[in-house]
C-alpha cells in the first residue's frame, strides 16, 4: 500500500484499495477522508457525525436478532445526546422529544444491549457513546 491507500465506502462497508476491512483505525481514515473529499454544503463536522453514526447503527443492528422502531429510536437519541449521567434522565429526555410512548422495561433493556455490544461506554459519572466500535 503506498503512503495514499484508495479508501471508498459502498452500502456502509469500508474498502482499503478494494479490500474490505473491519479495523477501526483504518475505518476512521475512510470517514476522515470521505469528510475530506465531500463536495456537500453541510459542515464537516455535521457530515463526520453523521458518517460515524450510520457506521455505529449499522455495526448494532448487524448484532441484534431484530430492527424494531424502538430500537432505532432510541439508539437514534442516544447518538444525538451523546453522554447522559443516568438512564432514567435520557429516558426523561426521549419522552419529551418523542411523542411515543415507549415500555421502561423496552427502554431500560435497549440500553443495557448498547453497553453489552459496545455502542455506549459505562464511566464512573456518566455514559458515552462510543465512537469506535
Amino acid at each position: 500500500m503506498d503512503s495514499n491507500p484508495t479508501i471508498e465506502i459502498i452500502n456502509n462497508r469500508i474498502f482499503i484499495e478494494g479490500k474490505e476491512t473491519i479495523d477501526p483505525v483504518l475505518i476512521g481514515y475512510a470517514v476522515l477522508d470521505a469528510v475530506e473529499n465531500s463536495t456537500a454544503s453541510q459542515s464537516k463536522t455535521m457530515m463526520l457525525g453523521e458518517l460515524i453514526s450510520q457506521e455505529i447503527k449499522a455495526k448494532y443492528f448487524s448484532m441484534v436478532d431484530r430492527k424494531t422502531m424502538e430500537r432505532e429510536l432510541i439508539l437514534d437519541f442516544v447518538l444525538k445526546t451523546k453522554s447522559f449521567e443516568t438512564i432514567k434522565k435520557l429516558k426523561n429526555g426521549f419522552d419529551l422529544v418523542h411523542k411515543i410512548r415507549i415500555n421502561h422495561g423496552t427502554f431500560y433493556n435497549t440500553v443495557n444491549d448498547l453497553i453489552e455490544k459496545g455502542v455506549l461506554i459505562k464511566q464512573p459519572q456518566v455514559f458515552e457513546v462510543n465512537t469506535i466500535i
